[in-house]
């Protein structure tokens, strides 16, 4: 697996729905856990769904952005207090 296929199904993993592959994308920003399957009955084929999916995933990333890396330094945890 080269590392552009893994960057492009960054937070995106195959399940087993039945008899068919779907796609469970899943991205945690800020405490929230943003989550939808994409499934090949829906969608036609299971390419269809990983599109449907890849795409999503886009879209959460650019408008859902992730905890700044000064908000993250200041969460309380046992081992920086």
């Amino acid at each position: 697996m080269t590392k552009s296929f893994k960057r492009q199904l960054y937070a995106i993993r195959p399940m087993l729905s039945g008899q068919q592959i779907c796609w469970s994308v899943e991205l945690v920003r800020q405490g929230s856990c943003n989550r939808k399957v994409f499934t090949a009955f829906r969608y036609g084929s299971t390419e269809a769904a990983l599109s449907a999916a890849i795409q999503w995933r886009d879209e959460m990333v650019k408008t859902v952005m992730p905890v700044s890396r000064a908000d993250y330094s200041c969460i309380e945890r046992s081992n920086n207090t």
